[in-house]
């Protein structure tokens, strides 16, 4: 059997999750870092709870982190 891959849209990247361990590996930061980033309000609308876990949308935290620094890489 042949599995075919299909170009992701743009509303299967939004729906694309992540865990707590996948973003904070995304980020390049500790879980304890990312839970405290959360905390101050850094990536509102990039996650949410789902039961007792933080799930990130992988697209809207990557947009948040990419406006959050100015093109030499320094934080804005």
């Amino acid at each position: 059997m042949t599995y075919h891959n299909r170009d992701r849209t743009s509303a299967d990247d939004e729906l694309y999750l992540l865990t707590t361990l996948e973003a904070a590996e995304l980020l390049r930061v500790k879980r304890k870092t990312l839970y405290q980033h959360v905390a101050r309000g850094d990536y509102e609308g990039a996650c949410k709870k789902q039961g007792k876990h933080l799930v990130f949308h992988r697209r809207r935290l990557l947009k948040l982190v990419d406006h959050s620094f100015d093109r030499k890489g320094k934080k804005r």
